[in-house]
């Protein structure tokens, strides 16, 4: 059986792609990746298949459809697994002409991250969201079955089409797992540096902490990085760019706590970061924002601390409390661990994957 996932915006090593759901499936069919890289290779048993990356956003989101239905067609898969709202039209074009069965994977609430853009005016925003939830309905009604990464999205979209599903982002059981040993004041954040995740109320808090952030990840947009520069706090900080996963995990094991204080955006409330889960998966305590939500995940496992996440000072004393607080900032990360273990992990969502896999296949 020969299974086919496009994406023309995530990189190869995209985690959530290759590493779980690809490389899970690959112990029982035949894989295909589809995605910017620049040659074939193979990658824990998926076939990794070239596709031109663009280098303007605009470009790529007129031309990446046409030309993504074109070169997926050549593999005759059985299933298409596609990854990007950009490829809704792709989506609709293997309907037509194909009898392979299609899976939508919905990453994140497009239509409120799109309200959530700085970039766009509110007339602008509007009209995009609105277009596009057009096309996204219509879509997903039509094809054969839509995968949610959380289930906050997965409700919004089961109401559309019964046979959606979330499949969490949960990390990878033991991949992040080492023996935690945090130097004297190292806190970290790992991932996109932008505005909205809350990185200029990071950097200001180091104002009032005697800490030093480690930050890994790329800058939204580049010259975001000038901005955060500037801000008295960014002589504490330790810059490492892009990493790979090794460096993330020896980061982690490093650090006192890890920071997610993303701003109260529509996206952001009801979403569940894989950040959080990793920074829980490698034992380390974690400041996050208060969303109900995420206060029900780390209150219940009593995991680490929430804040106000755009409140400087706020987010500067839940740090000083856990660099002050050793052993019970230990007990935090040893429970988040446990949590993992128990349930937030990617063993258990690999089930579920391949459940859906097998009932496309019974029906086919």
């Amino acid at each position: 059986m020969k299974i086919c996932h496009l994406t023309s915006v995530h990189p190869a090593i995209d985690t959530r792609i290759l590493y779980k759901e690809c490389s899970s499936l690959a112990k029982k069919y035949e894989v295909y990746l589809i995605v910017k890289h620049y040659k074939k290779e193979s990658i824990n048993g998926v076939h990794i298949i070239p596709f031109p990356k663009f280098r303007n956003r605009f470009v790529r989101i007129l031309f990446s459809p046409i030309l993504m239905f074109i070169v997926s067609l050549k593999y005759k898969a059985d299933i298409y697994h596609i990854h990007d709202p950009e490829l809704l039209i792709t989506l609709l074009l293997l309907k037509m002409f194909s009898r392979a069965k299609l899976i939508y994977d919905i990453h994140e609430d497009v239509v409120s991250d799109i309200q959530s853009k700085t970039y766009m005016n509110k007339i602008i925003k509007k009209i995009i969201a609105t277009f596009y939830s057009i096309i996204e309905k219509f879509t997903v009604k039509r094809i054969d079955f839509n995968i949610t990464a959380t289930p906050f999205i997965r409700d919004k979209f089961i109401q559309f089409n019964l046979n959606t599903t979330d499949i969490n982002n949960y990390p990878i059981i033991d991949e992040l797992k080492g023996k935690n040993n945090p130097k004297d004041s190292t806190i970290c954040y790992i991932g996109n540096i932008t505005e909205i995740r809350g990185l200029s109320n990071i950097i200001k808090s180091l104002e009032f902490v005697d800490a030093e952030l480690h930050l890994a990840g790329g800058y939204e947009p580049i010259d975001y990085r000038d901005v955060l520069s500037k801000k008295k706090g960014w002589q504490k900080v330790k810059e490492y760019g892009y990493i790979n996963r090794e460096k993330m995990r020896e980061i982690l094991l490093s650090s006192n706590a890890g920071l997610v204080l993303f701003e109260p955006e529509p996206n952001h409330i009801n979403s569940q970061p894989n950040k959080l889960f990793e920074y829980m998966s490698a034992s380390v305590p974690v400041i996050c924002s208060n969303f109900p939500l995420w206060q029900e995940i780390v209150q219940k496992n009593n995991c680490g601390i929430l804040v106000n996440p755009e409140n400087p000072k706020e987010i500067a004393k839940a740090i000083q409390y856990i660099l002050d607080n050793k052993e019970e900032a230990k007990k935090m990360g040893q429970n988040g661990r446990k949590a993992v273990e128990e349930k937030y992990n990617w063993h258990n969502e690999e089930k579920k994957l391949f459940a859906v896999y097998q009932k496309i296949l019974k029906e086919s």
